[in-house]
Formats: C-alpha cells, structure tokens, sequence
C-alpha cells in the first residue's frame, strides 16, 4: 500500500515538472521571436507639472471699485467674456455677454451666454449662464414686462430662453437644424422669433411664458436676415442669399404676405429712413447709397468711393455716412434725395461703429481702443477713449458706458482673464 501511494505522489510530482518545464520553454521562445519594443516614459513639462489651480467664485454681490476718482466694475472670470448686449429696466442694468470663463463671477462647463444684474451703484448683484448639452453663443434679447427673452445659437440649433427680473430661466425652447436668427418685438407687444436655415426663413410668434403660439416658415436658400422693420401691423424683413437680396413682408394675422427678389445685389446696411427706408447695397464688389418708399422700391441711389468701412446714421431729417479709408474718418451729411450737404474728415482711425444714439454720440472702434465722440455735422469732439477688445459697446443718457477690456493695468487691473466686461460712468457726459 505505502509503495502505491509513493508511486502516485511521484507521478504527480514529475507531471508539475513537466508543465512547468513547458511553459519556460514557450516563453523563452516568444520572448525570441517578439520584436523589439522601445521602452516609453511619460515626459516630464511644466505644463504637467504644473498643479491644477482650484476655481474661485466671488461671493457676490460684488462692490464697484474706484481709480483715479473714477468708480468701475468688471464682469467675468479667467477667460474671455465679451459684451453682447445691455438692457435697463429701472435703475438696474441687465448685462448679456458671451463667456468662457468658469470662475470669479462666472459658473459654467462650456462656453455660454451669461448675463449679470448691475445696480445704480455698479454694484454685481447676480449672475447666471445660459447652456444646453454643448457650447452657445449669444444671437439676441430682448426686454418686455414679463422678463428677457434670449436667443442663443450652438452647431446644430437655435435655442430660446425665457427668464425673469431675477433671472431665473422660466422655459427654453430648441429649434432644431437652426443656424441663426434675431428677436423682433412688435409695437402691439407680441414677440417675433424670426430663425434661418440652411433652407427657410421661419418666424414664431412667442408668448408671454415663452411658448410658441404661432409658427410659419418660406423656402430660401442659406439666408442671412439684415434687418426686420414693422410697419403698419407689417414685418418687413430684408434677407439677403448668395446673389441677391429679398423684402419679406409678414403679418400675424395673414402668415408670409410676399416676397420680391432682386438679383445681382445684397444689403450691406439698412435702416427705416423718412417713412420708408436708407441703406447701401453691394453691386459687383461697389458699394451705393440708397434711399426707398415703404415698399422697398429705390427713390435716389449713388455710387460711393472705395472705403475700409462705411456706416449710416440717421440725424434728424437727413442721413450722415461715416466712411473710413487710409487712417482717415469722414463725415458726409446727405439730404433725402442724397445731395451731399456738407463733408468733414479727421483723423480717426477706425475699423468699425459699434455705438451711435441720435443725440449727438458715436463710438469708433480700432480693434484696440474704442473712443466716444460728440458730433454734429460740421465737428466731431472726443469725449473718452479706452482699450476694448471687442467692437460691442453701450452707452447711456446717465453717462453710463459699458464695454469688453483685455488690459491688465491701470483702471483694468481687476481684469480676472484674458478679457472682461467693464462698466463706468462717463467722466465727460456731453453731446453736440
């Protein structure tokens, strides 16, 4: 009996041998055929030994701060955050501006649309983003008495938001498919949504709650809406396509009434002018002047000289075109037949108009300062000029002016990121 069990304990014993034996000899013979295989090691930067720095939030609400006797308020966190649009309502300031930021006064995942309560005193009372699953970006808003309505955009849809005075959002609709569109509020109260796709023109009318109560769409290849302009319980839109230009005239009541195509040309500019309408056309790679009756059909046209860029202003019964070209502004008063009255030109330079208000004030923008003016049309006064990284800027009958800044120093010092919004009163509040 002991022989037996010797006997299977050493068959057991030489079988573990062998199957050891085995798997030695197989890896020895991978290991000889494999190919050779470089050793990696993560490499060292600063960028990955750099920490990863906590958000801070401000606690708010957020105290104006004083330079030079001069009070200011900046909005924003660490990255950009760019003004979009102001609203007032009261003493309080509504401030719409796109951001990327996530810090400081700003909380968000994704690049948003953002907006912040500024009381009398620039005092940051509240802010609050607006978002979906993805980055959106700022379209339109507008004011009623029932709160904001805001028109966000993102790469695959157009979204409505409607909130109150206190911000809070109270519903949002997606249009999907949507590429663009504006907000238009009607002289009987009722909101227009009025959206482009790739293939229509549709408007929706919007309730006080943010519902749509009505919706109506036209086909036209890749519009691009330059202005909506009421008129007699009438919306007219001008919409330009890839060669030409088209007056869409709607109604509440009737839906989409017309549409006239004029081919070969597209608007540049537009603008309700002396019961019917001012603006400038392109033809051809040339720019024209233009004034039209309250069907859009041209009463007086002129050619304009080569410029950088050209806006239109309305001053009083008669148009003034500022035009800018080789580090020269100029300032032409036409009558409503387009006889030029009187031309003035400085030297401004400037890229773009982002502000002017019928009293007597215009912003000029250079790419890096923006500077407000009075004029009239014979002169041109500077009021303020400061650094601004964006052409958008608002101005105020109470001297109030707001704007976006990438500087760091001086009067910009409380700048959190790469570009803030900032508010101040004017220290010169005059017109012509």
């Amino acid at each position: 009996m002991k022989n037996v069990k010797l006997y299977k304990w050493l068959t057991v014993t030489l079988m573990l041998a062998i199957s050891v034996f085995c798997l030695l000899y197989l890896e020895k013979i991978q290991k000889s055929t494999a190919p050779a295989v470089a050793e990696t090691k993560t490499e060292r930067t600063a960028e990955t030994d750099k920490p990863e720095l906590p958000v801070f939030y401000n606690t708010l609400p957020k105290s104006a701060y004083s330079y030079n006797g001069q009070q200011f308020q900046n909005i924003g966190g660490n990255d950009d955050d760019i003004l979009k649009n102001v609203h007032t309502f009261g003493k309080t300031a509504y401030v719409f501006f796109d951001t990327s930021s996530n810090g400081y006064d700003v909380k968000t995942a994704a690049p948003s649309v953002a907006c912040a309560l500024v009381d009398e005193n620039l005092t940051l009372k509240k802010t609050v983003t607006l978002s979906g699953d993805g980055a959106e970006y700022y379209l339109s808003s507008k004011i009623t008495g029932y709160g904001f309505f805001v028109l966000t955009k993102s790469d695959s849809y157009v979204a409505l938001y409607k909130m109150n005075f206190d911000l809070v959002v109270i519903n949002r609709t997606v249009f999907e498919k949507e590429v663009d569109g504006t907000l238009h509020l009607q002289t009987n109260g009722r909101l227009l949504s009025i959206t482009t796709s790739d293939s229509s023109l549709s408007v929706r009318v919007i309730g006080n709650d943010g519902v749509i109560e009505k919706s109506s769409s036209i086909y036209l290849s890749s519009p691009k809406i330059a202005l909506c302009y009421e008129k007699d319980e009438t919306v007219n839109m001008f919409v330009n396509l890839e060669k030409s230009c088209v007056h869409v005239r709607y109604s509440d009541f009737y839906g989409f009434l017309s549409s006239d195509e004029t081919a070969g040309k597209t608007i540049d500019e537009i603008l309700p002018f002396n019961g019917g309408f001012a603006g400038i056309y392109l033809e051809n790679g040339e720019k024209f002047l233009f004034t039209a009756d309250e069907n859009a059909v041209v009463s007086f046209e002129k050619q304009l000289p080569p410029a950088g860029f050209t806006k239109i202003l309305k001053n009083g019964e008669n148009l003034m075109l500022v035009s800018s070209q080789n580090g020269k502004t100029t300032l032409s008063l036409f009558c409503t037949h387009l006889d030029e009255v009187i031309t003035r030109t400085y030297d401004l330079e400037t890229s773009l108009v982002p502000y002017f208000d019928e009293s007597g004030r215009i912003a000029l923008f250079d790419g890096e300062h923006v500077t407000l003016y009075s004029y009239d049309a014979v002169s041109i006064e500077k009021i303020e000029k400061y650094p601004a990284s964006a052409a958008c800027v608002k101005v105020f009958e109470s001297g109030v002016i707001a704007f976006s800044a990438n500087k760091k120093d001086g009067a910009f010092n409380k700048n959190y990121g790469k570009s803030d919004v900032f508010i101040t009163v004017l220290k010169k509040n005059t017109t012509k």
